[in-house]
């Protein structure tokens, strides 16, 4: 079911002005407006609702059961480490995936991807300090 009461987006939003288009032009561009944000918003929460349901269900990985949230914590670890373009990237598209959304989310252990990560940025600081000591 579409959100009854969206927030307008300004920059998505085209005044009516008398002369540049009829009422009934205006009603229908607004109708139209809104279907396409309803089939948006009924997307991201059939998106939310199956990354919540991957990060729940349990798999089987190396001989092992895991949980989806091993898994994607596994993943997200090797792409940070190797940095660059493929980093910025899954920033990018969870932040976008995660925005407004009303299924809320918890990763178990998030201690421990902080401690990864941290330690990744470390080690990835050390190799940059190195590197630029020794040219």
């Amino acid at each position: 079911m579409a959100n009854p009461n969206p927030t307008p987006k300004p920059e998505n939003l085209k005044p009516y002005k008398k002369g540049h288009q009829t009422h009934a032009e205006a009603v229908e561009k607004g109708s139209k407006g809104g279907k396409i944000s309803g089939e948006k918003y009924r997307e991201q929460v059939f998106i939310s609702k199956n990354i919540k349901k991957f990060l729940e269900k349990e798999y089987i990985d190396d001989g092992k059961k895991v949980t989806g949230s091993d898994l994607m914590e596994k993943s997200w670890v090797n792409i940070f480490k190797k940095g660059g373009v493929p980093s910025v990237s899954l920033t990018k598209v969870m932040s976008e995936a995660t925005e407004g959304s009303k299924v809320k989310v918890e990763i178990p252990n998030t201690e421990k991807i902080d401690d990864k990560l941290n330690k990744i940025a470390s080690e990835i600081i050390d190799e940059v300090n190195d590197q630029s000591q020794n040219p």
